[in-house]
């Protein structure tokens, strides 16, 4: 009994030796786990059980258990390599079988695939491209690959500016040209700033995107023009793009930002008028027709007699406004302007001294004729003379440009009025009223008519003239709303390469105008050339991007990562690989740090987790067990040996 107890004891000793003699071989191997030998003892046993008085049969190895605590981590020159900080296994897939490795010394094969050392392929969650050119992980799992193709050239599409305008800066002293050619540039007292930046087409070319900054004579507002390699191409306004684009500032200086529900559009007809303006003889109308006036293709009806006029065949801009409004025409709205009046330019008469008559020119009821001109009643010998006239009446301002023009503004709200009764002084005329009609008539000022749609405004019929309509024309110019975002149509755009432009929206929306000095923080724009590959790297949660000489980078995939319920349980497989068991449980799979994963160290491995000097300790104490138990065999050799002596 003491031999076979003695060689359980050898036996025991000599598995101690190699385990830790594997433990000490393997202290360089990266993502190696160390293994501890653990031992029962042993005892004889009958099928009642073991006897109280029972001697031990001595020892033997119950299990040879992996160690998985976390190895030292260190870095290498090689992107590839990768470590995991914390819980978790690589998946490899070696030609159909699923292996789990903590040695992330990984490479490429000719085919681009991830592998290692043994060429099993690094498994991974794959990349999406079908929303998003840069990829998106999806859940589709696969064998992560790198693609060394070039990358195809993006159109750019989309620019953000950050820019301070200098709110102290002067209005040009000249007026921007359009149309301006890389020949024949805009002239330098024009604009107050300019800037440029790279912009590229469909091929991948370069081209040069400026924005010329113009401060307008309205408070706190900017218009901006574009040219693309020196050439004008502020696109002409549509329903979504002013033309040039205006900017503005709120009286901090920050942008005004449009509501996102409701983008800056074009007033697609600012302002047409009928009477005011551009006054038209109404007299000379008569009554308005069906068919005399008609809007983008919708007849307007007869006019019906305006309330606030004397005599009903006399047409208002107020019974014009009502017929065009009864007309429905479809995303037209219209609107009377009640505060102003322009006559036009007035000629003095020939005979300055000749005053008007009575009935000759009547406003708001007040005949001129009772009107002292500063030379007697009636007698206004220049066109300051008669706006000082026109003031004196309640209500009523008027004023001269300098060039002869009279305007009247309704300074408590009424209705403006202006009638003659077809007579007045020999010479005496206004650019826009005639005193010589007989009964002419008008109210208030002008019609303006706005299409909120994306239709344009299109005048036609048998005498929209004599309605002071133009004829035949698409009426689309700005009424400045603003462009925080603003988009550069590239329809309209040749570059006679056979490469085609993206359409680029710009956004102003962080930009300030402050009293400093212009300045521009960043200009950033989305395309670029085509690209070569130049790197791959790997991010802590595992995802793989190849990086391109372009600057543009594509996410390839994601490291997948697996742990189990019970790590003990899994099998070694040599090469520091690891497959499942019943034991150990399910894969459990999953991206690093998420749940108990842990993150991904790139350029870097998981060194060995052995420690070499407790090993070098543990090494001296199987010796000595060895030792001892071979003692216990020659102690009973020599006992045994004395009995057989025994004669």
């Amino acid at each position: 009994m003491p031999f076979s107890i003695g060689l359980s004891g050898l036996q025991s000793a000599s598995a101690d030796l190699r385990v830790t003699g594997n433990n000490i071989s393997n202290s360089s191997t990266a993502g190696f786990k160390e293994s501890r030998a653990e031992f029962v003892d042993a005892y004889a046993a009958s099928a009642l059980g073991t006897s109280s008085l029972a001697f031990g049969t001595g020892v033997r190895v119950s299990d040879v258990a992996q160690q998985f605590t976390q190895g030292t981590i260190s870095f290498t020159d090689n992107n590839l390599d990768l470590a995991i900080n914390g819980e978790g296994f690589f998946s490899l897939d070696s030609g159909g079988e699923y292996l789990y490795s903590r040695a992330g010394m990984f490479s490429l094969d000719r085919e681009g695939n991830m592998v290692n050392q043994d060429g099993a392929k690094l498994r991974g969650y794959m990349a999406d491209y079908s929303t998003d050119p840069t990829g998106e992980i999806s859940g589709a799992i696969g064998t992560l690959k790198i693609d060394t193709a070039n990358i195809p050239p993006v159109s750019t599409s989309s620019i953000t500016t950050t820019l301070n305008l200098d709110a102290g800066a002067e209005v040009p002293t000249a007026v921007f040209s359009s149309g301006f050619t890389a020949d024949n540039p805009p002239a330098l007292n024009t604009y107050n700033n300019s800037s440029s930046l790279t912009v590229y087409d469909s091929q991948g070319e370069s081209h040069v995107l400026t924005m010329y900054m113009v401060k307008q004579p309205e408070n706190n507002q900017w218009q901006v023009f574009m040219g693309l390699d020196g050439n004008d191409i502020t696109p002409a306004p549509t329903t979504s793009s002013p033309n040039p684009f205006t900017i503005k500032f709120d009286q901090n200086g920050a942008m005004i930002a449009n509501d996102p529900n409701s983008p800056p559009t074009i007033s697609t007809a600012s302002t047409v008028t009928s009477i005011g303006g551009s006054l038209t003889n109404v007299g000379a109308l008569g009554t308005l027709n069906t068919g005399d006036l008609i809007i983008n293709g919708v007849t307007i009806p007869a006019s019906t007699a305006d309330a606030v006029s004397t005599v009903d065949s006399e047409k208002s801009a107020i019974a014009i406004a009502s017929a065009i409004q009864s007309a429905n025409v479809p995303g037209l709205t219209v609107t009377v302007n009640e505060t102003n009046l322009g006559l036009g330019i007035y000629s003095v008469p020939s005979t300055p001294t000749q005053a008007f008559s009575a009935g000759d020119f009547l406003v708001n009821g007040i005949d001129m004729s009772t009107i002292d001109g500063g030379s007697g009643a009636g007698v206004f010998d220049s066109a300051a003379v008669m706006a000082t006239g026109l003031s004196s009446i309640p209500g009523l301002t008027a004023s001269s440009d300098g060039l002869g023009n009279i305007t009247i503004v309704a300074s408590d709200g009424r209705n403006i009025e202006v009638q003659t009764d077809g007579t007045a002084p020999t010479g005496a005329t206004f650019g826009n009223f005639s005193l010589g009609a007989s009964a002419n008539k008008v109210q208030r000022g002008s019609v303006d008519i706005y299409q909120t749609g994306a239709e344009s405004i299109t005048i036609s019929g048998n005498a929209p003239l004599d309605a002071g309509f133009l004829t035949g024309t698409t009426f689309a110019t700005v009424n400045y709303s603003n462009s925080d975002a603003i988009t550069l149509d590239s329809g309209s755009i040749n570059l006679n390469t056979g490469a085609t432009l993206s359409d680029m929206t710009i956004d102003f929306s962080n930009s300030t105008q402050f009293g400093s000095p212009f300045a521009i923080q960043s200009m950033v724009q989305d395309g670029s050339s085509t690209g070569r590959l130049a790197s791959v790297d790997v991010d802590t949660t595992g995802v793989v991007y190849s990086r391109f000489t372009n600057g543009r980078s594509r996410a390839l995939g994601q490291v997948l990562l697996t742990n189990f319920a019970n790590v003990q349980g899994l099998q070694p497989q040599g090469d520091s690989t690891w497959s499942e068991t019943f034991d150990s449980g399910v894969a459990l799979e999953g991206v690093p740090m998420s749940s108990n994963f842990g993150a991904i160290q790139a350029g870097a491995l998981e060194d060995s987790n052995v420690k070499l000097t407790e090993e070098l300790v543990d090494l001296i104490i199987a010796q000595r067990n060895f030792q001892a138990n071979a003692q216990t065999i020659k102690t009973a050799d020599t006992t045994t040996q004395t009995i057989i002596n025994m004669r």
